[in-house]
């Protein structure tokens, strides 16, 4: 009876020590997975950071290869596409106080791709590029002080063109 209890402890002792080599073999485990999670979410934390730097950088960049542009909002869609610059230039012309014959450099003038899926009750927007940023500024700057904007008794409203960054 003495050997069995004897084989029975030692079994057990030997079952305690197994355990507490797997449990410390655990533990190790644990704490490489740990100490890895921690540099993962320090990475990330690093990552996150050089992507905002960067989508501010792509969003300076954007801005500045649109500073010549003007949006258009509010040119009835009745307008074709092909008066579509013979229509801007009267307006700028009018808003500027010259004559329609005044050359403003317009480069390009095209209304805006419009989604499937967007509203079709409002005109699509119209892209302008000049090639005078004097002459654009001017435009915003006296199309600001202007009460209203008209074209066949629709209000026209113009904006600096802006990267659509800030308003996610």
């Amino acid at each position: 009876m003495a050997t069995s209890i004897k084989s029975d402890l030692s079994e057990i002792k030997l079952e305690i020590q197994q355990m507490n080599e797997r449990i410390d073999s655990v533990e190790e485990s644990s704490d490489r997975i740990v100490n890895h999670a921690s540099y993962l979410e320090e990475k990330v934390k690093s990552q996150q950071m050089e992507i905002r730097d960067l989508q501010l950088h792509l969003d300076d960049l954007e801005n500045r290869s649109r500073r010549n542009n003007l949006r258009i909002k509010g040119v009835p869609e009745s307008v074709e596409d092909k008066n579509v610059p013979k229509v801007i230039s009267m307006i700028f012309c009018r808003i500027l106080g010259k004559e329609s014959d005044f050359d403003l450099g317009l480069e390009r003038v095209h209304r805006v791709y419009r989604p499937r899926s967007a509203s079709s009750d409002s005109p699509r927007d119209i892209l302008c590029y000049l090639l005078s940023f004097s002459i654009k500024e001017e435009i915003l700057k006296k199309a600001r002080f202007e009460k209203t904007i008209e074209f066949e008794g629709e209000t026209i409203t113009i904006f600096q063109d802006l990267s659509r960054f800030g308003e996610t």
